[in-house]
């Protein structure tokens, strides 16, 4: 996926004119959430407290999973959008490009999951939607199927865009975004006006809907970018994200204090206390971290760069191995104690899963 990086210089308006697509700051955050991601599904910070449903309060390593971990998803959602949304001026035919391309990967990757879970073919039905909208059996392939949603989504939007006035879009995108946030609090309530039959889909976390917001931000950020006012010379940016970041910390406190624990833990079978991804606290922590990492230019080291181009296939490609980590791991490396420790699991996953991507990507599997 390209990027952006702009030349420093001392005026924003003419760093924005001297583009060499590559956005630096974003290969880190692929790297780090990347890490994250996996550090979240092995449990490498200490097992996880909140699926009890007698839980007082959350313990650090819950804390720590659902207020740092889980934002990386949402932010994966927000840069490939925004990226998109950049170049798609410049690529006339980007969509149907970054379509297929999706889509090859997404299929390639569900024959790979109806070969690795073989013995649950019976229990996974290719005419059933929800086998397609959850990417399979068991893995993060929904994360393919809800960005090629929201691409498809940012492409309408696009097509708005050329057919209204600068100003005009822009506040729709406002009034869009404000209007998507608010299914966020309508996510519960709503059920009872959904058919029984589609409330595992609403309340999953995989709902594309979840994701909304970003398509909306990412053309607000977008504009503000191109126009030069996202810049680490800009005084009022920096003092807004200070602000954002404030409001992240009292709306991810507020969250475990008010969340309706017993009305949302009776439609997840896991008695989750608060919703992963349709939460106010995630939404600001990405607004925070992609201004930050947007408003000056990075450098990276190689070997940043290099991870972040194995990123995606980490996220999709770790979670398979994951699910079938005693499968693989245990034959080779006997009953040891070495599986109760934490670390050990994750560096296993995670080598693993740089190794099968770095084939897949550099020998053009996929």
């Amino acid at each position: 996926m390209n990027n952006i990086r702009q030349h420093v210089t001392s005026d924003p308006q003419i760093a924005r004119s001297k583009h060499i697509e590559y956005f630096g700051g974003f290969d880190y955050l692929r790297v780090c959430f990347a890490t994250a991601i996996v550090a979240w599904h092995v449990k490498l910070f200490g097992p996880v407290s909140i699926f009890q449903a007698d839980l007082v309060r959350p313990s650090l390593p819950d804390i720590i999973y659902f207020n740092l971990c889980l934002v990386g998803v949402p932010l994966f959602f927000q840069i490939s959008i925004f990226l998109y949304i950049f170049f798609r001026e410049k690529k006339p035919n980007y969509f149907v490009r970054r379509m297929r391309q999706l889509l090859l990967v997404y299929l390639f990757l569900i024959v790979i999951d109806r070969i690795i879970n073989k013995g649950h073919i019976g229990s996974s039905r290719l005419t059933d939607p929800a086998y397609w909208m959850l990417g399979g059996i068991d893995s993060d392939l929904w994360f393919l199927f809800s960005l090629m949603i929201l691409i498809a989504v940012a492409e309408l939007v696009y097509w708005v865009k050329n057919r209204m006035d600068t100003m005009r879009f822009l506040w729709l995108q406002f009034v869009l975004f404000a209007i998507s946030i608010s299914l966020y609090f309508l996510k519960i309530p709503l059920l009872s006006y959904i058919p029984k039959r589609y409330h595992v889909y609403h309340i999953k976390f995989t709902n594309t809907l979840d994701f909304l917001p970003y398509v909306f931000l990412a053309f607000i950020v977008v504009h503000y970018y191109k126009n030069g006012k996202i810049s680490h010379h800009n005084q009022r940016l920096r003092n807004f994200i200070i602000s954002m970041f404030i409001a992240y910390v009292l709306t991810s406190i507020s969250e475990w204090i008010l969340s309706p624990r017993n009305a949302i833990s009776a439609y997840y079978n896991c008695m989750l206390p608060i919703l992963p991804y349709a939460r106010i606290s995630v939404l600001i922590g990405v607004i925070t971290i992609l201004l930050i990492f947007i408003m000056r230019d990075y450098s990276p080291p190689r070997i940043i760069s290099e991870c972040a181009k194995l990123t995606l296939g980490i996220y999709i490609i770790h979670y398979f191995i994951v699910s079938h980590f005693d499968e693989i791991f245990r034959p080779l490396l006997d009953h040891s104690m070495v599986f109760q420790i934490p670390l050990i699991e994750f560096l296993l996953v995670f080598i693993s899963s740089v190794i099968i991507t770095y084939c897949l990507k550099y020998e053009r599997v996929v």
